[in-house]
């Protein structure tokens, strides 16, 4: 065997977990007059009570948008003395955009005649919303939207897609203080020929916001860019172009593999009709991974913590657009890029959707507005934290990193069957093996010369089904 060379590396914490079909329940949650078709949908605690508020906007059976405030146990009453436009076509989102410590709300869309809008409210910290009328973001609709401080000077910026006059447009604003935006010139992004998908993230550990914008261009050529950001809020387009985007669909970005970097989550909608995972290697460089999922469109994603066990599980709404048999769907993290075939919701078509803990009870739920219905799913999911310990979770892998071999050393209370699995941080399986065990210290030896240099999962399961997991990296 070849000199092991060992080198610095930090390692995730050992995690354990049971597989669980994720469970939710219906509320009988009412939201008055408001049925949605590419409506909207926004979340967040507007009057300082602790719990979590819902804004939503649509069009059926009338143009209607609404305040709903929560009583912390998931009970929501429409606000009554804040009129609010309805839109469709919209998207709304809630942020302290003047800095005065709550959050205000802005969103945009068109109404019934139709004519476009760009509506910005500042909360008094109750809950009561103030419109202000010059605040130097563009009308449009059919778009996208998110904040963000480019530029370390403690104030949200925003980037926004979506249609003005008729003509897609993405445009960068800076915050100037007091929800007071100016265009920043500077930047030069793609118009795209559908609603775009934009997402803030720190890609690079650098400590500032780079982003991602997908869509689809007047060519057909379809992409998601990312885009680096030197600190000042100036950006340069990566050469990480990723060969798909969206249209009529979504992006999201999260850790979806507990290591530590933002990952990327594709819903590509119309165009291709496909659900991609994207992972970061940690230098913002996003490699494709195998994971499976329902391809879905006209709707989002999603990702979050729904069973408490330490990683992000991944909701996608939406349908295929060849019948009702395609749902909202939850896909439970069973691991390094692994993932349940999914728990059904309630079906639904053009949805978006917020999840947050509704009513208090330290899980996440879901509300969903969509054509038919806009609905609240209460997480039931009996949460089993880490799980059990695998035999007091003792054993040992090394060496750590490797060149060709590594030794599992497993001291075992009884005699037991152990499943061993390596698995590639693109989802293949390297290695699967069976392993008898007995009372006492075992060793077991894996052999990784063959394997490319990388980082892998190594999986662990007893007889009863306790698992655990520990990462590798081969030199």
């Amino acid at each position: 065997m070849k000199k092991i060379t060992l080198s610095v590396l930090v390692f995730g914490a050992i995690t354990t977990a049971f597989s669980q079909n994720l469970s939710f329940t219906k509320s009988n949650q009412s939201f008055i007059n408001i049925s949605t078709r590419n409506g909207t949908v926004a979340e967040g605690d507007v009057d300082g009570d602790g719990d979590v508020d819902v804004f939503i906007s649509g069009n059926r059976p009338n143009f209607d948008a609404a305040l709903y405030l929560n009583d912390g146990n998931g009970n929501f009453t429409r606000k009554t003395n804040t009129s609010f436009v309805g839109l469709d076509l919209a998207h709304a989102d809630f942020a302290d955009l003047d800095g005065d410590g709550d959050l205000d709300l802005f969103y945009v869309g068109r109404d019934w005649r139709p004519m476009d809008y760009a509506l910005l409210y500042l909360n008094d910290g109750n809950g009561n919303f103030t419109q202000k009328i010059n605040h130097g973001l563009p009308i449009c609709t059919d778009g996208d939207f998110e904040f963000g401080d480019i530029d370390n000077d403690k104030d949200l910026d925003i980037i926004i897609t979506g249609y003005r006059n008729s003509n897609p447009f993405v445009q960068l604003y800076k915050n100037e203080g007091s929800a007071q935006f100016v265009l920043k010139t500077t930047a030069n992004l793609p118009a795209l020929k559908y609603s775009g998908k934009v997402a803030f993230l720190d890609c690079d550990n650098d400590k500032d916001l780079d982003f991602f914008l997908s869509g689809t261009t007047s060519n057909n050529t379809s992409f998601t860019n990312l885009y680096l950001n030197n600190g000042l809020g100036d950006y340069t387009l990566s050469s990480n172009t990723i060969p798909e985007g969206n249209d009529m669909g979504d992006i999201e970005v999260g850790d979806s593999d507990k290591d530590g970097d933002l990952d990327l989550i594709i819903v590509t909608g119309m165009n291709h009709k496909s659900v991609n995972l994207y992972l970061n290697n940690g230098l913002g460089v996003y490699i494709k991974s195998n994971a499976q999922f329902n391809n879905l469109v006209t709707g989002d994603v999603k990702l979050a913590d729904f069973d408490n066990d330490g990683d992000n599980d991944v909701l996608i709404t939406g349908f295929s657009g060849t019948g009702i048999s395609d749902s909202a769907r939850v896909y439970e993290n069973l691991g390094l890029n692994q993932f349940s075939k999914g728990t059904p919701l309630k079906y639904m078509a053009y949805t978006r959707s917020v999840v947050a803990d509704f009513n208090g009870d330290n899980k996440i739920d879901i509300l969903i507005a969509g054509q038919l219905t806009t609905s609240l799913y209460i997480n039931n999911n009996i949460t089993t934290g880490v799980g059990e310990q695998l035999e007091n979770n003792a054993y040992k892998i090394y060496p750590n990193p490797s060149n060709d071999y590594v030794y599992v050393e497993y001291p075992s209370v009884k005699n037991d069957k152990l499943a061993v699995s390596v698995i590639s941080s693109e989802g293949s399986v390297m290695y699967n093996q069976n392993h008898h065990v007995s009372t006492g210290n075992n060793t077991i030896y894996i052999s990784t010369e063959t394997l490319s240099k990388g980082l892998y999962l190594v999986n662990i399961e007893n007889e009863v089904g306790v698992k655990v997991s520990k990462k590798i990296f081969k030199q």
